[in-house]
């Protein structure tokens, strides 16, 4: 007898081919079609995810209300000297670097940032790229790109690791790189910025909300 609310984070599956088994796809697409017959409301973090849905689903707008993610209060601005320091003695980072923290897969659009890092390198720049996350669906392009264009030894892979830890290493980097290809919200620009470090994001689904 109670009212049913159901939050929609993105739409990746439909959006990005191949972002998942064609059987998860199709999994996730019935799902949100009975979850959106079955929900008197609908909540989505950002205005382009709402205007997905409405458009893939024929969602009624009126139903469908935008909440905004946020930040955790511990990400915050720090001395950035300090967090140097304390990357230096975790993680052996010892000079100025870009960031990236997410999963490794094709939607996050990795394979051009190590392309563009590629072209920074060869115009003799000396910045690190320090990447932390996981290995997520069909990552094996990324690490073969990584050999093409010989940058294992520049790439700094840190992998899963404590959260505890992001708020140094965002404090400490030069820039947050995140180029993603879609994102239903895109929290560690806002994560990012909350510590004071510059954004280079792309510019599409909801990032030009959130970092603006």
């Amino acid at each position: 007898g109670c009212a049913r609310v159901v939050t929609v984070h993105d739409l990746a599956f439909r959006l990005i081919p191949g972002m998942v088994q064609a059987k998860t796809a199709a999994f996730f697409d019935r799902l949100v079609e009975k979850s959106l017959r079955r929900s008197e409301a609908v909540i989505v973090p950002s205005q382009a995810t709402k205007a997905d849905l409405v458009r893939l689903y024929g969602a009624a707008a009126r139903r469908v209300y935008v909440v905004p993610e946020a930040a955790d209060e511990r990400f915050v601005s720090v001395d950035r000297e300090q967090a140097k320091t304390q990357c230096r003695q975790q993680f052996g980072i010892d000079r100025p670097f870009f960031f990236y923290a997410g999963t490794l897969e094709p939607r996050k659009n990795l394979v051009r940032l190590l392309e563009a890092y590629r072209s920074l390198l060869d115009r003799g720049s000396t910045v690190g790229l320090v990447i932390a996350g996981r290995t997520g669906w069909r990552s094996e392009g990324f690490f073969e790109r990584l050999a093409a264009l010989r940058l294992e030894e520049q790439v700094m892979l840190l992998g899963p690791f404590p959260d505890a830890e992001l708020p140094a290493l965002y404090s400490a980097a030069d820039v947050l790189a995140f180029p993603s290809l879609y994102e239903g919200f895109g929290l560690p620009v806002l994560e990012a910025m909350a510590c004071g470090t510059p954004v280079v994001a792309s510019n599409t689904s909801a990032l030009p909300e959130v970092a603006g």
